[in-house]
């Protein structure tokens, strides 16, 4: 016998029920739009995964490590958020000379460090020597090694850096070896960032570890732990000061539990991946921000790859592929097309081109033009495990047109030595470029002088001439002319590489935090503010 409980007011209790439940999720809704409150304190939040016990940029190349240090320590230049270069420490731009090789610089008058310490010339001629000394092993030393003296530096010949010369307090030179226009852009990097040197040199390796960081940044390192840093404003930066009392970095152990820490309103910033973007862009469409660094997934094509030297088949390949259609089915369409060598961002891009151009009927002519018929060419390709599902689109994709493809999936050392490979024709690469400029993204890998001796394909000394005479420009926009020739016989006339598409970040911020930097592939918090109205803290 069924027993029914609870007899006609059952219903109406229950639909009270659900009346508060919604009225109870509404206004938690409400109070997750509205800031923490920390008792007047203008405070933000910001998720991390574990950045490491040391803070040192000049040691690191982690982008969350450089999200606390950029905060703290500053160089000469930095990057805005459109990606432009700026004065920081410099007071301007420098004098260069005539012959490219000399930049004369001047400090800003009265500038410190957070300990009230005077930031001198000296200061930077250290710190530039530091970050090339064989003891810091620094991954960006690569970007300052034009400088006069730098390999002997490296090589650990000399402690001296020759191509930095102190007039005074606030005057320097720096002389290169070579000419290198975009050196200045360098100069903006993270690693780049200026250090007391008495400070730094008394720390020893502790530098950077427990505490021991200063710089002339608009905040300061106030506590340094495990489990996170707190910085506070800098009362002494010579710049706008911050708006933010305090900000406090949280590391977690992955990206699952940063934003699990996000839904539940302990922290205000994260940076979410792509599966997580998937899942929460319709839900907390208003608090998911999405940008495009300047990078680059591409294939590299092998220059021994004897099936490669046939153009019309390179052509082929680059012509039969739908990528827009690729990034839709294996991305869920984060990221954007690319069949140019350089991003939207990047001084020479071709914006008229169109980056999703495919034509299947004159790729399959393509490739019988170049001797194969049904399918009688095979090529093989090594590719990171985590992108073999976009690999299986580029596939499906060239099958279309009669090209067939053996993917291995491999790990990161295999993927470094396959193009020493001949029987590998292709290899996945992921370029993340610090700043837009063309020499990154063209001299490394198609300039002749990087190219094996026994290349059967990729020489062009029209290339070479023009990738030359961009280093020798100073002015950026007849440098981008320079750039966009070698891109264009690279990536549509002589296809010796395949752009496959510019790559998505996205991150999730709460509606009242306000003037996030997206730097290029850090995120800053120079002049982030939040508004006034405040709700209870949610505890970590």
């Amino acid at each position: 016998m069924r027993i029914r409980r609870g007899g006609k007011y059952a219903g109406c209790a229950a639909a009270l029920c659900l009346l508060a439940v919604l009225a109870l999720c509404g206004c938690q809704k409400k109070q997750a739009a509205l800031p923490p409150d920390f008792g007047g304190k203008k405070v933000l939040r910001v998720a991390v995964v574990q950045p490491g016990a040391c803070l040192d940029v000049q040691r690191s190349d982690n982008p969350e490590v450089a999200l606390i240090a950029d905060e703290v320590a500053e160089g000469l230049f930095r990057f805005t958020d459109e990606r432009l270069l700026e004065p920081a420490l410099a007071e301007d731009f420098p004098e260069i000379s005539e012959d490219g090789l000399e930049y004369r610089f001047v400090l800003k008058p009265g500038l410190c460090f957070s300990d009230g310490t005077a930031l001198t010339a000296e200061d930077v001629r250290f710190s530039l020597t530091r970050l090339l000394s064989p003891e810091t092993a620094s991954p960006a030393a690569t970007y300052f090694s034009m400088i006069d003296g730098a390999l002997e530096v490296q090589r650990g010949e000399s402690s001296e850096l020759r191509g930095i010369t102190v007039q005074d307090d606030r005057h320097f030179t720096v002389r290169l070896q070579y000419p290198y226009a975009p050196f200045l852009k360098n100069l903006g990097l993270s690693a780049a960032a200026v250090y007391p040197k008495a400070a730094c040199e008394a720390a020893g390796d502790g530098w950077g570890k427990q505490g021991k960081l200063l710089g002339a940044g608009p905040f300061l390192l106030k506590e340094q732990g495990d489990k996170e840093c707190v910085l506070v404003r800098n009362e002494k930066y010579h710049g706008t000061a911050a708006k933010l009392d305090e900000l406090r970095v949280l590391y977690y152990k992955n990206d699952g539990q940063r934003f699990a820490a996000y839904r539940h309103n302990k922290v205000d910033f994260t940076a979410i991946n792509a599966a997580q973007y998937r899942s929460c862009k319709k839900t907390l469409e208003d608090e998911v921000h999405i940008h495009h660094p300047v990078a680059l997934i591409s294939l590299r094509m092998n220059p021994r790859s004897a099936k490669l030297k046939n153009s019309r088949l390179r052509w082929a390949m680059t012509v039969g592929l739908a990528r827009r259609r690729c990034i839709d089915k294996a991305l869920d369409g984060a990221g954007l097309p690319a069949s140019s060598l350089l991003h939207i961002r990047v001084p020479g891009h071709n914006n008229a081109r169109n980056q999703n151009y495919y034509d299947y009927k004159r790729a399959r002519e393509a490739v019988e033009e170049a001797g194969y018929y049904g399918g009688q060419i095979t090529l093989t390709a090594v590719v990171p495990r985590q992108n073999m599902k976009f690999m299986q689109e580029v596939k499906r994709e060239w099958e279309k047109v009669g090209i067939g493809l053996k993917l291995e999936g491999a790990d990161e050392a295999r993927c470094a030595e396959a193009l020493n490979d001949p029987q590998v024709d292709l290899v996945w690469q992921e370029n993340w470029y610090p700043y837009p400029e063309g020499d990154q993204a063209l001299y490394p890998y198609f300039h002749s002088s990087n190219l094996p001796a026994d290349a059967l394909f990729g020489r062009s000394a029209e290339v070479d001439s023009w990738l030359d005479d961009a280093r020798r420009e100073p002015y950026e926009p007849d440098r981008a002319v320079f750039y966009a020739k070698a891109d264009q016989l690279l990536s549509k006339d002589d296809c010796t590489a395949i752009p496959l598409y510019y790559p998505q970040c996205q991150y999730l911020m709460k509606p009242y935090v306000k003037k996030q930097w997206s730097g290029n592939l850090i995120y800053h918090f120079w002049d982030t503010d939040i508004e006034e109205t405040s709700q209870e803290v949610a505890q970590p």
